[in-house]
């Protein structure tokens, strides 16, 4: 059978080519993100949440600075961005995870383009599409080892294996577990 329709651009439509790339532009992006990190929306299977990054910009031939308002939502059927929430700071490299089929964690990622590790977490609720941290109210929980190019993979629906990547003191051979509570 045939994929759907997708728009691309304004009164076009294109149907997908089975087994191949399909070029989407997407309006709403006032640029290119670099580095940053996408994930489909749990519970909201059209729409990815595009998140953390640097923007290039074309006048000076440079990467900007991760900025906290570089979280996008995308909308696939309409070829749509809106922006999201913004993140506590601004990251390059940061992970994303599914957890528990209802948000999404965000973890660690580069807090500039020196490639200084971050070691924060932040949930993704797509009732509200905020975010907040993890823990009690007042209380932060972070990584225990600060950690940007890392590898992320949920299981047992509310943990996550963060290991590997970039540290303060160089390359990581660690890993750790994030479990979330369930007020969370």
């Amino acid at each position: 059978g045939r994929g759907p329709d997708l728009a691309q651009g304004p009164g076009r439509v294109v149907r997908p080519r089975a087994g191949g790339l399909q070029p989407q532009a997407f309006t709403g992006v006032p640029f290119n993100l670099f580095l940053g990190d996408a994930q489909l929306i749990p519970q909201r299977p059209d729409e990815v949440l595009l998140a953390g990054g640097s923007a290039y910009d074309q006048d000076t031939h440079t990467l900007l600075l991760p900025d906290a308002a570089n979280t996008f939502i995308l909308s696939i059927s309409q070829a749509k961005a809106s922006q999201g929430d913004p993140l506590q700071a601004g990251r390059l490299m940061l992970s994303q995870v599914e957890l528990r089929g209802d948000q999404l964690l965000l973890a660690g990622g580069f807090s500039d383009l020196a490639l200084t590790p971050a070691d924060g977490l932040e949930i993704f609720d797509p009732r509200t599409s905020e975010f907040s941290r993890p823990g009690p109210t007042g209380e932060e929980i972070t990584l225990s080892v600060a950690r940007g190019g890392h590898a992320a993979v949920g299981f047992a629906g509310a943990r996550v294996l963060l290991v590997g990547g970039l540290g303060p003191e160089g390359l990581l051979a660690s890993g750790e577990v994030f479990t979330a509570r369930e007020t969370e």
